[in-house]
């Protein structure tokens, strides 16, 4: 996803309605999705999966991009970590807990 410095003034976050220049410095570059700008924190919020285990973000892999595990009959999305590091399970069905 490109990124784009605002122009004060002019750019306006779509899920905030706020102007770039009323922002915090933490949102000075902005993501586009369609025709619409978001901040760089809005858009990971809005689009990025969050993990069904831990509730953090799935990391990034070394390639830049996102890759999770997914149980088959649960669609259960969850960090390829969690595979290895002794999450509890269930007995029965092997849902992550």
């Amino acid at each position: 996803m490109p990124l784009y410095r605002f122009i004060p003034g002019d750019t306006v976050c779509h899920r905030m309605s706020e102007y770039a220049e009323g922002a915090t410095r933490r949102y000075t570059m902005f993501s586009l999705s369609g025709k619409h700008p978001y901040h760089q924190y809005c858009f990971k919020e809005l689009s990025h999966p969050k993990c069904e285990v831990c509730h953090h973000y799935i990391p990034i892999n070394g390639s830049g991009l996102i890759e999770y595990r997914c149980h088959p009959y649960w669609n259960q999305k969850y960090c390829p970590s969690h595979e290895y590091d002794n999450t509890a399970r269930c007995c029965s069905c092997e849902r992550l807990e």
